[in-house]
């Protein structure tokens, strides 16, 4: 809860009962925040070698920092390792996705020992994080997310023509990662 921005009240009000009681003593409160913090500065900081990751995603998502508080910006990553295990690498809370703060967040990730991903997908098309991809990952190829893709199709397209518009944008998906599993598929 600390990592997301809430403050010791904030723990208080989370572990209160119907009546209004706190469940715990104001120094196990102030422990816990201690713990939660130093819990996710082990995360932020934790080496990720040891993760051979060939599939990597990138989306900004919003938020609740506090109780109460509105929706804010968080970049986050994860990786998929070639086993399929999604692992959660980096989050950024309160960024923009400008190529500066970008570039930033994927520097901190290389420095902490991630490799080159085969493939990056971004949520969003915006040219900061593109621009960002190009920079910190040149050997990785590059999509946007095919549901945001959709998703923006969807409200482009009359809804009478959709079914079969979707329907010949998704035989165009399937062929273009046909042809992208094979440009990555190293020779035998």
């Amino acid at each position: 809860m600390l990592t997301r921005g809430l403050s010791l009240r904030d723990i208080e009000d989370a572990f209160k009962d119907e009546s209004g009681r706190l469940l715990l003593s104001k120094t196990a409160v102030l422990e816990l925040g201690e713990q939660l913090w130093a819990d996710y500065q082990t995360f932020a900081r934790r080496d990720l070698s040891e993760y051979e990751i060939v599939y990597l995603f990138v989306d900004g998502i919003a938020e609740r920092l506090w109780s109460g508080g509105k929706r804010e910006p968080v970049l986050a990553a994860w990786g998929y390792t070639i086993e399929g295990r999604r692992i959660l690498l980096h989050l950024l809370a309160g960024s923009k996705q400008d190529a500066r703060t970008v570039t930033a967040f994927f520097e901190d990730v290389k420095m902490r020992g991630l490799d080159d991903p085969l493939l990056i997908t971004s949520g969003g098309g915006g040219p900061g994080i593109v621009k960002a991809i190009e920079v910190c990952f040149p050997r990785a190829a590059r999509q946007r997310c095919l549901a945001h893709r959709m998703g923006n199709l969807a409200s482009k397209v009359p809804e009478e023509a959709w079914p079969e518009f979707k329907a010949r944008v998704q035989q165009l998906i399937k062929h273009r990662a046909v042809q992208l599993c094979v440009s990555l598929t190293p020779a035998s």
